[in-house]
């Protein structure tokens, strides 16, 4: 195996709760931190048993350290699958019969340190009181975990969890790290490892006889384990590595653009124009926006990982060129027509998601937040999968989990 550039690092020169009641008396929090560098809304519907999510809603802004812009739609439709799950259960009288399941949902803001700290919302031995005034309600303790998205926060939380024996099912981290039962003891997922994926690229590398590749990763746990996973695999397979870079989270414009040099070089001296990113979305943007900067549209064939590639168009946005002939491995998972009906139809003045009226607003679906009871996703929402159904399997394994042990 020929390997031009050993890998190396490219870096960077007190609550207050508005409790609501619905009019079937079942309360519903949300709640508003004071601290900037935590999301300030969670959604809570109390139940007999509750159930915590984790969910990335925005993206995180690593120079304010706080939550930042608002991720794609898909990760809105991703918190209502699990809401969705859990109304199904709770209406089915034969699953669990006089339990229903509540749920506390929290926003990661696709950062590490924000699902630490959200994750210890869900650290309870006992049942709480909270009071309003004279009103009080009890805060039955969750009893398991659902998510985190990204490897790097189920790895934070599976962390924290473990020590309190709480069970974590996530339903789209694929890092392999995680599959290490003596450090992760109580972490699961619906997803298959990033082992899984690499193989498919390889399989895809053998396929097209294409022998010097190049390799791109996120540093964290999802893009390093892969990164090494696929050395493996490509020294057993007599495949070349031209060019293998982890790039930090923090990169700016010019960061991104020395990497494009670089593989551009490489492709003027050995022909090299195989890439395979494994990356998250907004890396992969900025990968293709350099890409364009350097006027090299079609100049290479781009590997996506699913870090990009469950996102559909919305990585590829204003540089289609770059990513004409691109590849991508995505997990498997099915879509439920009824689900997206009941998506499709949800409006601020059927629903309690603090988030809903922002995404209808920040979407064009209407122009006030503070006016938008009957818009509606429908003219908004994609056909492109958000693996919501994976969210579905994950609230199903907790309530199949609790029937087994009744």
């Amino acid at each position: 195996m020929c390997l031009r550039n050993t890998p190396n690092i490219v870096w960077p020169c007190a609550f207050i709760t508005i409790l609501l009641v619905l009019s079937d008396g079942v309360p519903v929090c949300k709640c508003h931190s004071y601290e900037n560098h935590l999301s300030n809304v969670s959604y809570i519907k109390e139940g007999d048993i509750n159930l915590g999510g984790l969910f990335p809603l925005r993206l995180y802004n690593f120079y304010t350290q706080t939550c930042g812009n608002l991720r794609e739609l898909g990760s809105l439709k991703r918190v209502e699958a699990m809401v969705y799950a859990i109304d199904r259960i709770n209406a089915d009288s034969t699953l669990l019969p006089n339990v229903t399941i509540g749920f506390e949902i929290r926003d990661t803001c696709s950062s590490t340190a924000i699902t630490l700290g959200e994750s210890l919302n869900f650290i309870s031995s006992h049942s709480e009181t909270r009071c309003m005034g004279e009103s009080c309600s009890v805060k039955k303790p969750v009893i398991g975990v659902v998510g985190a998205q990204r490897s790097s926060s189920s790895k934070q939380a599976a962390i924290l969890f473990g020590l309190y024996h709480m069970p974590q099912i996530s339903f789209l981290s694929t890092s392999d790290e995680l599959s290490d039962a003596n450090t992760f003891p109580y972490f699961l997922r619906v997803v298959g490892p990033d082992s899984s994926q690499v193989k498919a690229m390889i399989d895809i590398i053998l396929h097209y006889k294409w022998k010097y590749i190049s390799f791109l990763n996120s540093d964290d746990t999802y893009g390093k384990s892969a990164l090494q996973r696929f050395m493996d695999l490509a020294a057993e397979n007599d495949i070349c590595v031209g060019i293998a870079r982890t790039i930090s989270l923090v990169s700016d414009a010019d960061d991104y653009d020395d990497v494009m040099e670089e593989l551009l070089e490489l492709q003027e001296n050995a022909q090299a124009t195989v890439v395979i990113l494994f990356v998250h979305l907004e890396m992969a943007q900025n990968i293709f926006s350099a890409t364009s900067r350097m006027k090299a549209e079609r100049r290479f064939i781009w590997i996506g990982s699913d870090g990009w590639g469950n996102y559909g168009e919305d990585a590829t946005e204003g540089n289609e060129e770059v990513a004409v002939g691109s590849f991508t491995v995505i997990p498997s998972s099915e879509t439920l027509p009824d689900f997206h009906s009941y998506f499709r139809s949800l409006t601020s003045a059927t629903s309690d998601n603090p988030w809903l009226p922002i995404f209808l607003n920040h979407y064009g679906a209407c122009t006030d937040p503070d006016a938008c009871d009957n818009s509606t996703v429908r003219n908004i929402d994609s056909d492109v999968t958000s693996h919501e159904t994976l969210v579905m399997d994950a609230v199903y394994a907790f309530a199949y989990y609790n029937i087994v042990n009744r």
